[in-house]
């Protein structure tokens, strides 16, 4: 089974309920949220946390708080020992976490700015670029292969040591090292392009999307 949660940030929970759900979590992890800057990426640290917390136990992995055993590998993705993947990722307002006990996973999501997508050609292969260039909207488009590449590599966990342009995506799905990696699209309101990368296809009632309303 694969869950799927999003949570909107905002600053009536920073105000009531950041500081308590905080004290909840591991003291090397409070360290680590507490030294960004501002409310929103502090939020949405800490979001990715809880989140990670509920989705073992929706997953009756422990009965214990999972968290402690939190690790980082070499590339610093973080990691649970154990046959778990999960994956967080967050843009503008929405934190997204993906987590499962079968499938090695990967989800990306980018709030959709109004930018000039020319800097990022030396990211996309001639194919992809090409495919941009002709969309109507180049700017959904451009970020539809954006979150899809950030995906993947997610999954994989070596973060920049496998470049976006050594990939392409095609019919929604890419092979790296001999994995074929699937992606799906999610739905996270109009303003959001998200994208979540699996080791294999799965039916629809196999991923559970949920949106957050509270957390504790």
């Amino acid at each position: 089974m694969i869950h799927v949660y999003c949570y909107e940030l905002n600053e009536g929970f920073q105000k009531k309920s950041f500081d308590k759900l905080l004290c909840s979590l591991p003291n090397e992890i409070q360290i680590r949220i507490r030294r960004f800057r501002n409310w929103e990426d502090q939020q949405a640290s800490l979001i990715g946390k809880l989140l990670i917390r509920k989705g073992l136990h929706d997953l009756g992995s422990y009965n214990d708080d999972p968290l402690n055993r939190l690790q980082y590998n070499s590339f610093q993705k973080p990691f649970i020992e154990g046959n778990i993947n999960f994956s967080i990722s967050h843009s503008g307002r929405f934190v997204v976490c993906a987590i499962s006990d079968i499938n090695m996973l990967g989800i990306d999501i980018e709030q959709i700015r109004s930018i000039d997508v020319s800097p990022f050609k030396t990211h996309m292969t001639p194919n992809e670029w090409n495919e941009i260039n002709k969309a109507i909207d180049k700017t959904a488009a451009f970020y539809s292969y954006w979150t899809k590449k950030e995906a993947v590599v997610k999954a994989i966990g070596k973060g920049l040591n496998i470049p976006l342009k050594s990939f392409s995506i095609r019919e929604n799905k890419t092979t790296i090292d001999n994995q074929t990696w699937y992606l799906k699209k999610l739905n996270v309101g109009n303003e959001n392009i998200c994208h979540l990368a699996l080791d294999e296809k799965v039916k629809q009632e196999q991923l559970v999307f949920q949106k957050i309303g509270e957390i504790e």
